[in-house]
């Protein structure tokens, strides 16, 4: 009967796991030195507009996740391009009330 034995080589697993964090550090440092692209912030006035299903004026809006169930949707005032390379955003023209609901 042949025996299994595990071997783990501390200075390999060391290696590794510093060989993460650099990489991890790295990506840190890296995604905050890109600049401000600017902020979040809760405003609870477009909070209740957003549950009322009011549309707002002089905003274009898109979706992703299909029309049926959207998984977000986004508003962005018309002077603001939104750049969509990787096409997750999809247009939706024409939007009112009843569409919103």
């Amino acid at each position: 009967m042949m025996k299994c034995r595990f071997f783990y080589n501390i200075n390999v697993m060391a290696r590794l796991f510093t060989g993460l964090a650099a990489v991890f550090i790295f990506g840190t440092l890296a995604g905050c030195a890109g600049g401000n692209y600017g902020t979040l912030t809760w405003d609870r006035e477009l909070d209740n507009k957003f549950e009322r299903y009011e549309v707002l004026p002089d905003h274009s809006y898109y979706i992703t996740g299909g029309y049926g169930a959207p998984a977000a949707i986004l508003a962005i005032r018309n002077d603001y391009q939104l750049l969509n390379t990787a096409e997750l955003w999809v247009p939706v023209p024409d939007v009112d009330s009843e569409y919103m609901e």
